[in-house]
């Protein structure tokens, strides 16, 4: 907690500049944020899964 306090008291809004960088947009870049995306996605159902049958409980005692 004490560190994500710190973190927070030291945030900054984004200022954007005068550039415009797209490399984020070429199709390769879209292909493997999708690929990304679906991971994520199956990784976090397998913990919704545990937290909807058991709870917070459940997820820790995976973790230990």
């Amino acid at each position: 907690k004490a560190l994500m306090n710190t973190v927070a008291a030291r945030l900054e809004p984004c200022r954007g500049g005068n550039y415009l960088l797209t490399d984020d947009r070429a199709p390769v870049e879209l292909l493997g944020m999708r690929v990304i995306d679906d991971l994520i996605r199956d990784e976090v159902a397998y913990y919704k899964d545990i937290y909807r049958a058991e709870g917070v409980n459940g997820l820790l005692r995976r973790w230990a």
